[in-house]
């Protein structure tokens, strides 16, 4: 299981996994928005949704994805959807988010939980990555060909992770250092929300 194959494997996946993309530009937006809670909160959503990717690998339900480029429309149109639903939310209550103090915050970091999940299922990429990339790593005649499809998986959900937390870190600090001038944290949750916004868009065009 640990051959060179596999520490190759292991090594393009966290050089892919700490490369900026939406995963990390989500988690970072929350984070800026919405303070580190959500971002924690942004960051183990993402996890929890990719493991529906994995289940999705391994019962090949991912293949149909990647063989009905139909399917794969409609899966990215409803995400993008989704991602700009929540940037306009996050812009559009910035101010109610101020006047009714940290409770509502919390809230917001609670619901970041369910959000981001939603948001990583419904990204046809991650899905149509764990179908083409972990195969290649797995003899189907071998012994057990699920569970290592199941380990892989697992290897690059925690490596994602890793990813996702480093980008709340950094948007963490960025948030920390200026947290005692409300007029700019309140131009980092519009920016936050704007960055969401942003990603809905990307997803939205074509070539995306």
């Amino acid at each position: 299981m640990f051959s060179s194959a596999i520490i190759d494997f292991w090594i393009s996946t966290l050089l892919v996994s700490f490369i900026p993309g939406p995963a990390m530009l989500y988690v970072a937006g929350q984070t800026l928005a919405n303070g580190p809670s959500a971002g924690w909160q942004a960051a183990l959503g993402m996890h929890l949704g990719r493991y529906v990717h994995i289940i999705w690998a391994v019962t090949s339900i991912s293949l149909v994805l990647a063989m009905m480029p139909e399917v794969y429309v409609i899966i990215r149109l409803t995400g993008a959807l989704y991602l700009l639903w929540l940037g306009f939310s996050v812009i559009m209550h910035v101010e109610s988010a101020h006047s009714t103090g940290l409770g509502a915050l919390d809230s917001t970091a609670r619901r970041s939980l369910m959000q981001s999940a939603w948001v990583e299922i419904l990204n046809p990429q991650t899905a149509v990555y764990f179908v083409t990339q972990l195969p290649r790593f797995v003899d189907p005649h071998g012994s057990n060909p699920s569970l290592k499809l199941v380990l892989l998986g697992l290897l690059v959900n925690v490596t994602g992770t890793l990813g996702d937390l480093a980008s709340m870190a950094c948007a963490r600090f960025l948030r920390i250092g200026l947290s005692e001038n409300n007029g700019m944290i309140r131009k980092m949750q519009l920016g936050g929300g704007s960055l969401i916004v942003g990603l809905g868009m990307h997803v939205l065009l074509p070539d995306s």
